[in-house]
């Protein structure tokens, strides 16, 4: 569930101290449950107030919806993540697969 890699990121911000980030998300089901007030009162809902604690405990990570289309980075980072056999953080450097895609989304 993107849930869950939502919360590891924000998760991962936390660890590394990070501020002013802003997560991309390609849910558009846990975009519009994530600022909905109650939140959802099943699985997904307490997920994301599990996520939403973690935000705010790392005091950063703003979130929005951002088609698959607009962000073939994220999509081909977390297909690439998938083949990898343990927890992997890119900062400041990006893998060769994706350069293709970082000059395309900046188109957006």
């Amino acid at each position: 569930m993107e849930v869950l890699a939502l919360r590891f990121a924000l998760l991962a911000i936390k660890t590394l101290h990070l501020h002013s980030v802003l997560l991309e998300i390609h849910s558009l089901q846990l975009a519009r449950e994530w600022s909905a007030d109650p939140l959802p009162k099943n699985e997904l809902g307490l997920l994301i107030e599990d996520a939403k604690s973690v935000a705010k405990a790392s005091g950063s990570g703003v979130l929005i919806f951002c088609s698959r289309e607009a962000n073939k980075v994220a999509h081909t980072m977390a297909k690439l993540a998938l083949c990898l056999s343990e927890d992997t953080i890119w900062v400041g450097d990006f893998p060769k697969e994706i350069t293709t895609f970082v000059n395309q989304d900046a188109l957006y």
